[in-house]
């Protein structure tokens, strides 16, 4: 598992394998605050005709995240872009591990500039779009 440091690491179920991939070389990862989260009103009827009511989250929320710019990464990644995911953060911390995992939309993916002798970075945002568990 990538991991920043001691303490953080960052996946997302890109549907390729059914199963979270790592994104490697994360140098930063701002994880989102707990959205307003509520109940809502699921406009499809069940098999016995009820509207039922589904959780979602009402104020919706962003994280961020930057890794080292890698090529197949930066296209992997960038071919989701808009597309609902399943995101996993996971605080590796030896005294309180915990892990949130919630569905989100890609919605920006950008190469910071390239500087001379210097790393290329990769800024994505994240557009929370659910519940986290």
């Amino acid at each position: 598992m990538s991991q920043i440091g001691s303490g953080w690491a960052l996946a997302v179920n890109d549907g390729a394998s059914s199963a979270f991939v790592d994104i490697d070389d994360i140098t930063e990862v701002q994880p989102p605050e707990d959205g307003v989260v509520g109940m809502a009103e699921s406009k499809r009827l069940n098999g016995g005709g009820v509207v039922t009511r589904v959780p979602t989250v009402k104020t919706p929320v962003d994280f961020t995240f930057t890794y080292e710019h890698n090529k197949t990464q930066f296209n992997r990644l960038d071919a989701h872009k808009g597309a609902a995911k399943q995101w996993k953060i996971t605080d590796i911390t030896p005294s309180s591990p915990w892990t949130k995992t919630f569905p989100g939309v890609l919605t920006s993916h950008v190469q910071q500039p390239v500087n001379a002798d210097g790393i290329v970075l990769v800024v994505g945002t994240v557009a929370v779009t659910g519940a986290a568990v």
